[in-house]
């Protein structure tokens, strides 16, 4: 084999080992933003239950002191828009 066909097979190794190199990189690069992502969204989902129950607790707790604030026809109304909201929320 001349100098030549071996500096040119030399460099095509290169480059495939360069290239390889660059597939597992960008593997493991995508490997990490994957995992990253899901825990990210885990602790949206986490964060959004626990927004979502507090929101609820409040307007229950709302609700029960309007109740005794107000009395009549406005207050069973308020009433029954404060219990649409603690379902809409709850069916969440």
């Amino acid at each position: 084999m001349s100098k030549e066909a071996k500096e040119r097979e030399q460099k095509a190794r290169e480059k495939a080992f360069r290239k390889e190199s660059q597939k597992i990189a960008l593997r493991g690069l995508g490997q990490s933003t994957s995992a990253q992502m899901n825990t990210d969204k885990e602790s949206v989902k986490v964060k959004g239950e626990k927004g979502m129950s507090e929101a609820s607790a409040m307007i229950g707790s709302t609700e029960s002191s309007f109740q005794e604030s107000v009395k009549g026809q406005f207050s069973k109304k308020v009433t029954q828009v404060f219990e649409e909201q603690k379902q809409t929320l709850d069916s969440f």
